[in-house]
């Protein structure tokens, strides 16, 4: 059977080649999945650490353990430590990361210390401890002296110290210091002599988790001289302080592994803090706790942003297996009538499409690879940009995915097979007379589509309000896929009637070649409906994909311009007379203005005073924003459809007249100004300025409406913020000079940057907006965003294409007789070739424009559905769906070379058709 099926396969090689394509994309799709996922979450985990690390200060591998022996019970003490050393060897170990340093401190309290000598010293009451640190020869310095002995020197414990201890504790190399409370056995209080000075061998030196500068008390001595008299016979009313540092290599924690890192963590966590608070300390812990969240945000992400594609590709997949099998229709007859069963027949086509899924499974993994890669150059959509690598590894995810895409695509290809093998020769004669309806048709599946999606739809927007981004169920996503194929199964329904209508209303007139075009057409409209709903989607998720990557990231660019106001916002260290305890009212001096005239000519500002917690009546919380009105409507970024005139109209209303305010839209709703009242602002000094309002604005640059908390049973609140806008000069003459913010506009940051960098310039507050931009799509969620719909934008162009050659060169080879007639009949090359463009409008044209229409209004009423997704908190603008005329230009660039194409291929065809040779096929 196998030598069959490859020699079947052989004879219809092109159509085996198409499915190829799809059955690779396919699984190249599905497996870059989790490539990307682990690869991004990889570099995204490592990069939290590494900000963790600087935030902190303390490598982010450490954990720090602590344990003070406060019990006079001696046995206690001793099982409490040994618990300790267990405990901690058995955490590195189920941890499984490489230990860079595992140190051990083990510490007298604080002893009081005496000179043996009658040399005054400059200290009063000189408290010393004891220490030792394992394996410390290896990560210090003499610095003069020598190391200490490992043994009793003349009943003396010899130390070092570092610099700071000799100096503050006032000690001297090798004078003698006895600390009369710590006792030997014998009961003599220990004596000590430092020998020598010591500091670390190197700063980046990960041994020392407190530098050796940090301690101005600490002695340090033999580790084995220390376990001898301080540890062998622990004294009933000695007390020990133990720390233990266990540095561990966080950059070989895989993201895979985050979960039981943190598990594990957390578990030995709470058995060390049993013996004490906050008694064990991990770095990394938090980091490593809030991971999995951002690990499922990505993960559902990719999927749904996917969905679309995988159904597209599946649908490609059972449209080229149902026209293999459309050719093979009389060789499936001809077998069944003589004896096949349906299990062998379904066995044939069943081992053609294992060994298809088996070529693409093993191709597509490759492909998966070169896919990451373009989704982690991913700049913004159809954007890459030269990025360092991602270091994508293979795992078993990929494989298992892989193998599960494998199968549902040989599922999807053998689908057809199980209806074809039911036909005989009989029935198959039977089939070319009669019309049957689809089952989708029979069973309204367009409108069960259309009527659940637009459910959906309208579910979310009657709760939106109070959906949490955190809970949202992906069926919202895959709603627009719902909505794009039950539109475009309604067109196919309506289709033949309306093609039925303009052909009536025209046939007397039409040429003979456009009445052969309607004829063909109306006459076998459900031939057409794959290659015609196939090309609805494409052109439909085509448009989707590029509508939802613009408004996605115009979205994210706009709210950050929107909160920060400008391109560059500064505002210096202002001095104030806090210190002075006389004072009866705070007083700001202001720092030199005039060295910002300096600034490059490319480089615009205005000052804005932004002052916060003011009072207007019984309203607390208010926020005054005093402003330069033409400076500010030429340096602010506002968008101009969010108040119901342009912007620059309420700004001209304030420049009218130095009183004049704008005030924030609940300040009428909610408590009852209106235009032309007066309205007096309260600061902390106790003094009024008394504007009148001349406009509400819902929106002003940096405003937001509202802010959601939580409260302390948990829920959430939603607070009002209320905002004052006023001319800056009437503010300053009423309250003086207040600290204020520049805000600057320019095309070139780096000129600012180095202005402030050659004038030494220190401020209290940057925000750059581009730079803030610039983070955000380098996050691993808007990566994969940009990165999944760039990469399905192509696939989408690339299927099309080949989807819709295959069609119409098939087409055209089984008409091969029919162009003979036309050709014996009299028509001409050109009246053939005129036909097949008139089939071409009345099939793909449109199809293509009904395409661009669903994909139009599935983007307008399901790309807020997707924005869900992306730190929704963050927006404080309404959402706006946006496009870009380059996106359609590419897309219907491709359809046009498409159309050439296949026009080229077919007239090339067609002129090599020779009339007897037809004529005789027809006869055979």
């Amino acid at each position: 059977m196998l030598s069959f099926i490859m020699r079947k396969m052989q004879s219809n090689k092109w159509m085996i080649a198409c499915l190829l394509i799809g059955n690779i994309l396919l699984c190249a799709m599905v497996a870059s999945v989790p490539l990307y996922s682990d690869a991004i979450l990889q570099r995204m985990l490592i990069r939290q650490l590494n900000e963790r690390q600087l935030d902190t200060n303390r490598y982010s591998g450490s954990i720090e353990i602590r344990f003070s022996s406060l019990s006079v019970n001696k046995g206690y003490e001793k099982q409490a430590l040994l618990s300790f050393e267990q405990n901690i060897a058995n955490m590195a170990e189920e941890l499984a990361l490489p230990v860079l340093e595992r140190v051990s401190v083990y510490s007298t309290t604080q002893q009081r210390a005496v000179n043996l000598n009658e040399r005054p010293i400059s200290i009063d009451n000189r408290l010393l401890r004891l220490r030792y640190m394992s394996d410390l020869s290896s990560h210090i310095e003499l610095i003069s002296g020598r190391m200490y002995s490992d043994s009793l020197n003349d009943g003396v414990i010899e130390v070092i110290v570092n610099e700071r201890t000799l100096i503050e504790q006032d000690m001297l190399i090798d004078e003698v210091v006895e600390l009369p409370n710590l006792k030997h056995s014998d009961g003599s209080g220990v004596r000590i002599k430092v020998v020598g000075t010591y500091k670390n061998s190197s700063e980046n030196d990960l041994y020392w988790y407190y530098p050796p500068q940090e301690f101005s008390d600490v002695c340090i001595m033999s580790e084995s001289l220390f376990g001898e008299l301080f540890l062998a016979d622990l004294p009933e009313d000695f007390h020990l302080s133990n720390s233990w540092y266990l540095i561990l290599d966080y950059t070989q924690m895989q993201s895979g592994d985050v979960e039981r890192i943190g598990r594990v963590s957390a578990e030995y966590k709470d058995i060390f803090d049993r013996y004490g608070v906050n008694a064990c300390r991990i770095n990394y812990l938090t980091t490593v706790q809030a991971f999995p969240q951002e690990m499922l945000r990505l993960n559902i992400t990719l999927w749904v942003l996917q969905a679309p594609i995988f159904v597209l590709l599946a649908f490609f997949i059972f449209m080229v297996s149902k026209q293999i099998m459309e050719q093979e229709r009389n060789s499936i007859a001809v077998l069944k009538s003589r004896g096949a069963s349906r299990a062998q027949i379904i066995r044939i086509f069943l081992g053609q499409s294992a060994i298809i899924s088996l070529v693409s499974a093993i191709a597509g993994i490759p492909l998966g690879f070169l896919i990451c890669k373009l989704l982690g150059a991913s700049n913004g959509f159809l954007g890459l940009v030269q990025r360092s690598a991602l270091d994508v590894r293979f795992n078993t995810e990929t494989l298992l995915y892989t193998l599960c895409a494998a199968v549902l695509s040989v599922l999807t290809m053998v689908i057809p097979a199980v209806g074809f093998s039911r036909v005989t020769i009989v029935d198959h004669k039977r089939t070319q007379t009669r019309k049957k309806r689809p089952a989708w048709s029979v069973f309204f599946a367009d409108i069960l589509l259309l009527g659940f999606s637009l459910y959906i739809l309208y579910n979310y927007n009657a709760q939106k309000d109070i959906i949490s981004p955190a809970s949202i169920d992906p069926l919202l996503y895959l709603a627009s896929s719902m909505f794009m194929i039950g539109a475009g199964l309604f067109f196919l329904r309506i289709f033949p009637y309306a093609l039925k209508l303009v052909f009536s209303l025209g046939k007397k007139y039409w040429s003979p070649s456009l009445y052969a075009s309607f004829l063909k057409v109306t006459r076998s409209a459900g031939e057409e409906q794959f290659i015609m709903l196939f090309l609805v989607l494409t052109i439909a998720t085509g448009i989707f994909n590029a509508k939802a990557a613009r408004t996605i990231n115009m979205n994210i660019e706009e709210n950050v311009r929107y909160r920060y106001g400008a391109d560059i916002v500064v505002m210096e260290d202002w001095k104030t007379n806090a210190g002075d305890e006389t004072a009866t009212m705070a007083v700001y001096f202001e720092p030199d203005a005039e060295k910002y005239k300096q600034l490059p000519p490319s480089v615009h500002y205005t000052k804005v005073q932004d002052t916060s917690r003011l009072s207007v009546s019984s309203i607390k919380n208010v926020r005054l924003m005093g402003i330069n009105t033409k400076e500010f409507g030429e340096i602010a970024w506002f968008r101009n459809d969010l108040l119901p005139t342009h912007w620059y109209n309420y700004l001209n209303a304030m420049a009218s007249d130095p009183r004049a305010v704008l005030a924030s839209i609940d300040f009428r709703d909610i408590h009852g100004y209106n235009l032309g009242d007066s309205i007096s602002v309260r600061n902390s000094n106790g003094m009024y300025f008394t504007g009148i309002i001349c406009g509400f604005v819902d929106f002003w640059p940096t405003h937001t409406q509202t802010t959601t908390g939580t409260a302390r049973d948990g829920s959430l609140v939603t607070v009002n913020n209320s905002l004052i806008v006023a001319n800056l000069s009437q503010v300053q003459a009423m309250w003086g000079v207040m600290p204020y913010e520049l805000w600057m506009k320019t095309d070139a940051p780096l000129e600012i940057y180095a202005f402030a960098e050659s004038n030494n310039l220190k401020f209290s507050a940057f925000a750059d907006s581009a730079a803030t931009i610039t983070a955000s799509k380098n996050e691993p969620v808007m990566q994969g965003t940009n990165g999944v719909l760039t990469v399905g934008f192509i696939i989408v162009l690339v299927v099309c294409m080949t989807g819709f050659l295959i069609y119409w060169i098939l087409s055209i080879r089984s008409r091969e007789l029919q162009f003979g007639i036309f050709r014996a009949m009299g028509m001409s090359m050109g009246g053939v070739i005129k036909m097949l463009v008139c089939e071409q409008v009345l099939i793909s044209v449109i199809s293509i424009a009904v395409g661009t229409a669903i994909g139009y209004i599935t983007s307008e009423l399901y790309v807020p559905l997707i924005q869900l997704g992306y730190s929704a908190e963050a927006n404080s603008l309404p959402l706006k769906v946006a496009s870009e005329s380059g996106d359609y230009g590419r897309l219907f660039a491709i359809v046009g070379i498409m159309f050439a194409a296949c026009m080229t291929a077919l007239s090339a065809i067609i002129s090599k058709i020779r009339i007897a040779q037809a004529l005789k096929l027809g006869e055979d």
